[in-house]
C-alpha cells in the first residue's frame, strides 16, 4: 500500500496488489516521484516496478531464487537486487557464493552477476557507474558496470551469471562487513562490521579517516543525517546512536529495548528526526 502522510492524518493511497507472498523490499525511483520497486518472498519470486498513478506493474520480472535487499542507481536507470543464496557454487570449478541481479531498466534487460564471497549489503556510486559492496571478508569491494553487449542473459538465471570482479577492493574491518550508507553530499562512505566498529571513508579516495567505537557487538544498520554531519548506528547490543562524523564524538545514546533492524533519518534538510524498526 502507498500512503499520504502530509497533513495531520495517514491516509491509503492506493493497494499494489499482484503479488502471491509478503513483499519484503520497497524502494522508490530516486528520479521519479511516481515509481516504485517491490519485491516479493520465496513463494512468489516476482520483482515488479509499479506506476503508482495507475496502480499497475510496468515491469515484472521472475526471480530465480531468493532476494534480500534492493537498491536504485542515483540516475533511476539501473536497480540493483541481492540474492540471499549463500554458498551457490555447484562444482569446485565455480567458486560462486552470491549472486545479485542487476537491471537495466530502459531496456529491461536483467543480467545476474556473481561473487566468490558473499555480499552483505550494496548500494551504487553517484555516477551510477559503480556497485560498491560490503562482504564477509570485511572489505569494500568496487564493481565496474561494464556493458556486457550481447553476452547479457534475458533471465536471471544463476546458470548464466557473469563473473563479477573488483576493479578495487580494500580491506576495512576484520570481520564481515555488514552494513553501509553514503553520505547525501556524496563525500564519505558509513560501513559497519562485525568487530562493532563503524568506519569513515573519503568517498572518492576511498581511504579511512576515522572509526567510531561505541557499539559493543555486530552493527546492523547505518544511515547518515540529510547534511551529512552526523552518522545513526544501530547494532545488536540494543543501543541507537548519533556520532559527529568529522570528530566521532559521540553525541546521543539511546537504548531502544530491543535490537533494531534498521534506522533511517528523515530525508529532509536540517532533519532532526529518526526512525528505527526494532525486531520482536
Amino acid at each position: 500500500r502507498v500512503y499520504d502522510v502530509n497533513g495531520g492524518d495517514v491516509k491509503p493511497l492506493v493497494k499494489l496488489d499482484s503479488h502471491t507472498d509478503a513483499v519484503v523490499q520497497v524502494c522508490w525511483d530516486p528520479t521519479t516521484p511516481g515509481k516504485v520497486a517491490t519485491l516479493a518472498g520465496e513463494r512468489d519470486q516476482a520483482l515488479r516496478v509499479w506506476d503508482v498513478r495507475t496502480a499497475k506493474p510496468a515491469l515484472t520480472l521472475k526471480m530465480t531464487q531468493e532476494y534480500l535487499n534492493m537498491a536504485w542507481s542515483p540516475d533511476g536507470t539501473i536497480l540493483g537486487v541481492g540474492s540471499a543464496n549463500l554458498d551457490a557454487g555447484t562444482s569446485a570449478s565455480d567458486p560462486a557464493k552470491d549472486f545479485m541481479t542487476v537491471l537495466e531498466l530502459r531496456k529491461a534487460r536483467p543480467r545476474t552477476l556473481k561473487f566468490p564471497y558473499q555480499v552483505e549489503e550494496f548500494c551504487f556510486s553517484p555516477n551510477s557507474e559503480f556497485l560498491i559492496l560490503t562482504t564477509e571478508l570485511g572489505t569494500i569491494e568496487m564493481v565496474k558496470l561494464e556493458d556486457s553487449g550481447a553476452s547479457a542473459s534475458k533471465s536471471p538465471e544463476s546458470s548464466k551469471a557473469e563473473a563479477a570482479s573488483a576493479t578495487r577492493s580494500v580491506k576495512a574491518h576484520v570481520g564481515n562487513t555488514y552494513c553501509l550508507s553514503m553520505d547525501p553530499l556524496e563525500r564519505f562512505l558509513a560501513v559497519g562490521s562485525k568487530d562493532s566498529l563503524v568506519s569513515v571513508w573519503d568517498l572518492d579516495e576511498l581511504v579511512c579517516l576515522r572509526t567510531l567505537g561505541a557499539h559493543s557487538t555486530a552493527l546492523r544498520s547505518l544511515s547518515f543525517s540529510p547534511d551529512g554531519s552526523r552518522i545513526a548506528s544501530a547494532s545488536y547490543d540494543r543501543d541507537l546512536q548519533v556520532a559527529d562524523v568529522l570528530t566521532g564524538e559521540t553525541l546521543h545514546k539511546l537504548d531502544a529495548g530491543g535490537t533494531i533492524q534498521q534506522v533511517a533519518w528523515q530525508p529532509v534538510a536540517g532533519a532532526r528526526t529518526l526512525a528505527g524498526g526494532r525486531g520482536r
